[in-house]
């Protein structure tokens, strides 16, 4: 079984997703010198203040990934890394701490609070903060002990097998790439030296051909030893445990091609990895039930809890149907696949879709004006206006079961009036070959309720010049004032959990590019 090279692609996506946090350093950049006005604090008296009251949000080495951070409405920045503090003014900061910011996620500590720090508590734990930043020295000497264990049988694995510690930078360079074997008791050991807080790393294991992988992790001047577990399964060629928990379709219709985006979202919910009906993934695991007309749609791939994707070049055409070469593990929550393709729409389509593995939830979103046949086991549509974008109908679907077939009966023609303080139709297209996963993205975050969509019109050929350009400092702005307007009231959840995702794959896109 050939599924090492998809090792990589893997790493890809894990790292992407654990990159995508505030939970590691985003610079290499050392940390500054304590400020001269901070020369008479106390930092050891700081810093037991720091782990006291500021570390389950900020984290214990002040890189935001604190136990309370997922429940702040903003994560807590960085505070510990060097590209912070360097850029840090102690004003400000000695003001947040002392006042807070509650629209932020940031409570005060000043005097008339519940749980007060004086001026000099406030000096030493900013003193503190240049020691957490520590962390980001070159750590002399690490371990890394571990073990792996059957997920599928519960026991602990013996045998000789070879284990691969890997590390990578956070633009995906790899650094490390060592093995060792398993001893006779089931353990293994590594010891690093000269190693970069700022990498992360990931061990691998080949098991009865498939790779599998432990948790990424840190190092950092608190923390020089790392225990790690490696999760394996026996292989399945039986789907019986595979479940579509989401399948969402959107809907578009442009010139008489009608353009669609889909999201399925793939759980294995019994303890093997499923490798497909020949028992081997690069024959094919997973069948997308796409439309045998669709020639070349786009594919890309992600893993519930991930907020990136990458291409899904992986996925190829047998018979009618488009299938992964990816395996389906039973651990890792889930696997997301996005399709966008076109079909000739003239004025009526019907569309047959076989059920391989049972349904949980389905919706189908058309644009206003296309109507879809009731009497083919759809309920009644919800309208949703989204203002500058039109006004889709959402449909609901039955859970499906295997071997049954969804049919989708469309006819008419989209309804769209733009209203007058708006660009016209042509200048409200965006980027083709993404704007449909955004609305299918932002349509899964709500669960299939109201999403917000961006219709994907006649673009006209200065596009992009339509829009101000936007810098980092612009993105973040914008960000904050959209949490504002969500917290007053100003926008409901839908838009507001959409415009949100529109905005962070703006800044993702200047950081990649260094913009």
């Amino acid at each position: 079984m050939k599924s090492r090279y998809l090792f990589f692609w893997l790493v890809l996506l894990v790292f992407l997703a654990y990159f995508s946090g505030e939970s590691v350093q985003a610079q290499d950049e050392p940390i500054p010198p304590r400020p001269a006005e901070l020369a008479d604090a106390d930092p050891v008296a700081g810093m037991a203040i720091y782990q006291a009251r500021c570390a389950s949000c900020h984290g214990a080495t002040g890189l935001g990934d604190g136990e309370m951070a997922p429940l702040s409405i903003n994560p807590p920045p960085p505070i510990g890394t060097g590209a912070y503090l360097a850029a840090a003014d102690l004003a400000t900061m000695r003001q947040m701490v002392l006042q807070g910011n509650m629209q932020r996620g940031m409570p005060p500590f000043g005097p008339g609070t519940s749980n007060p720090l004086s001026e000099t508590d406030v000096t030493n734990v900013l003193a503190a903060l240049y020691d957490l930043g520590g962390s980001s020295s070159v750590l002399p000497e690490v371990m890394v002990r571990g073990r792996v264990v059957n997920g599928t049988t519960g026991q602990t694995i013996t045998e000789p097998l070879a284990i691969e510690l890997n590390a990578f930078t956070r633009n995906f360079d790899q650094t490390v790439a060592i093995t060792t074997t398993l001893d006779s008791e089931g353990n293994f050991t590594f010891s690093l030296t000269d190693v970069s807080p700022n990498w992360a790393f990931i061990p691998r294991v080949l098991y009865e051909g498939i790779d599998f992988s432990g948790d990424v992790f840190q190092f950092n001047s608190a923390q020089v030893e790392q225990d790690v577990t490696i999760q394996v399964y026996d292989a399945t060629r039986e789907d019986g445990n595979i479940v579509v928990t989401q399948w969402h379709i959107v809907a578009d219709i442009v010139g008489g091609v009608l353009r669609l985006g889909e999201v399925f979202i793939f759980v294995n919910q019994g303890d093997e990895v499923y490798v497909g009906a020949a028992g081997d993934p690069m024959e094919g695991t997973l069948r997308l039930p796409l439309p045998p007309e669709v020639q070349t749609p786009i594919f890309q791939r992600g893993f519930t809890g991930a907020e990136s994707f990458l291409p899904a070049n992986e996925l190829r055409r047998v018979g009618d149907d488009w299938v992964d070469l990816f395996p389906l593990y039973p651990d890792g929550g889930g696997m997301i696949l996005l399709a966008q393709y076109d079909l000739a729409y003239p004025g009526s389509l019907t569309l047959e879709r076989p059920v391989y593995y049972a349904v949980q939830s389905l919706s189908l979103v058309l644009p206003q004006g296309v109507t879809l046949d009731p009497a083919d086991g759809w309920g009644e549509g919800v309208v949703q206006n989204m203002g500058a974008q039109g006004t889709f109908v959402t449909y609901r679907y039955a859970a499906a079961t295997p071997g049954s077939t969804i049919t989708m009966r469309l006819s008419g023609e989209p309804v769209f009036t733009a209203p007058s303080n708006t660009l016209d139709a042509a200048a409200l297209g965006r980027n083709e070959n993404n704007e449909l996963f955004i609305g299918v993205l932002a349509l899964a975050a709500v669960l299939g309720g109201a999403f917000y969509f961006y219709r994907s019109r006649q673009a006209a050929p200065a596009l992009e010049e339509a829009e101000p350009a936007l810098d980092k400092e612009d993105l973040l702005q914008a960000i904050a004032e959209l949490d504002d307007q969500y917290e007053d009231g100003e926008l409901s959840e839908a838009e507001y959990l959409a415009e949100r995702q529109r905005l962070k794959v703006m800044l993702l896109d200047l950081w990649d590019q260094g913009g």
